[in-house]
């Protein structure tokens, strides 16, 4: 059987270690995700449902670039039972502005406040370490509304 490494130093195993990790870019992000929150429930109902969507996407990818770790702490999953861990905050504070998009068909029916979070996140981590990382992100989200297709 092979032994887990560890560092005798600090008594952490890597096992354990990675939970902390996690741990820690939780708590680090705890106000950036409320502050998502906030403005989530500010553009709720606010003037056109796409644009109000459109704007809180281009927030976090703004958040998440700003602050490295956010994007990471995001693409964990966290533990089902529990259902409370950055990302699922962050879909759940999203999905009011979803529905009403949806509503208006303004996007499409089945698309899902996780899937927009794990496009977001999926975008800022490809290019946290492109030369412009904000703009980078900005230009790929741009097209990942816009879609490859050419305007008819």
């Amino acid at each position: 059987m092979r032994r887990i490494p560890d560092d005798r130093r600090t008594g952490h195993s890597l096992n354990t270690d990675r939970h902390t990790r996690h741990a820690l870019l939780e708590a680090g992000s705890a106000q950036r995700i409320e502050a998502l929150c906030v403005r989530a429930r500010e553009l709720d109902g606010v003037g056109d449902s796409r644009d109000s969507l459109l704007a809180w996407l281009d927030d976090l990818v703004a958040y998440c670039v700003a602050a490295r770790g956010l994007a990471t702490a995001l693409a964990y999953e966290g533990d089902p039972v529990d259902g409370n861990s950055c990302a699922s905050v962050v879909a759940q504070a999203s999905e009011p502005l979803l529905r009403r998009a949806v509503q208006d068909g303004s996007v499409a029916a089945g698309v899902t406040a996780t899937e927009l979070v794990t496009l977001i996140v999926g975008i800022v981590m490809v290019t946290e370490n492109h030369q412009d990382p904000a703009a980078s992100a900005e230009r790929l989200f741009a097209l990942a509304v816009a879609g490859i297709s050419p305007p008819r």
